[in-house]
């Protein structure tokens, strides 16, 4: 009985049971998917709510349920584009639109900065193996803030934020499934089998309907946008 929980209808209890990691991977999907929503929207209305609300959430939510932090990660790279496409018509072409795409972005920088202070907070529970993995991340960070800063000084400040970004989000992704497995109990399978399961479905339904599969979610217009930013510059 400790993995399974009953399922109370409006007639009270019934004898159907639900595993407990089912619910508990459940919830990390819908509030991941939610906040990458409610991020996207906020950006929508402008770039300095987006910003400051995206940090808010994400920190709260790393609060309130750390665990989550690799499927939030995950969802926000995997369905930000198909989030955005569904917006696009509500936002004009140009830098409006390309602004939306750093959401993602925002939610992972915010994601580390709540395991950084995780590991402050609590860091004698963190083994010494992932302390030296960290410590190696974060030299690589510093010697990349090192060039992002060089960039930003020689005029360059969009190609050494892009450099930054690149560099930065794989070693941030890495690290936050560092902390989370070392301080917290972490069984994120079933979320990640759902989100391969449902990037399959949406790539072979991509591949056989094309564009009439796309339109659903106007993804026929996000793609239109991207080709015009690309023949424009």
């Amino acid at each position: 009985m400790n993995s399974y929980d009953n399922v109370k209808l409006s007639n009270g209890y019934i004898p159907i049971f639900v595993p407990k990691n089912l619910v508990v991977q459940s919830t990390h999907l819908i509030l991941a998917i939610s906040l990458l929503i409610i991020s996207i929207a906020c950006f929508l209305v402008s770039t300095e709510l987006g910003i400051v609300l995206t940090l808010v959430a994400t920190l709260a939510l790393a609060i309130i349920n750390p665990m989550g932090l690799p499927v939030l990660i995950i969802c926000a790279f995997l369905f930000q584009n198909t989030i955005i496409a569904i917006f696009s018509p509500l936002v004009a072409a140009g830098e409006a639109f390309d602004i939306l795409r750093g959401a993602n972005f925002v939610i992972l920088v915010s994601a580390t900065s709540a395991c950084i202070l995780g590991v402050l907070v609590d860091h004698q529970r963190l083994p010494p193996e992932t302390r030296k993995w960290l410590l190696a991340c974060f030299a690589v960070v510093c010697v990349v803030i090192f060039y992002l800063a060089l960039g930003v000084g020689r005029g360059k400040a969009f190609d050494a934020l892009v450099y930054f970004r690149n560099i930065f989000t794989p070693l941030a992704c890495f690290a936050i499934g560092l902390i989370t497995a070392s301080l917290y109990s972490v069984n994120s399978r079933s979320a990640i089998v759902t989100l391969g399961v449902i990037a399959l479905v949406f790539g072979y339904c991509e591949m056989m309907f094309g564009l009439d599969f796309l339109s659903v979610v106007n993804g026929d217009e996000y793609i239109e946008r991207q080709l015009t930013k690309q023949i424009n510059s």
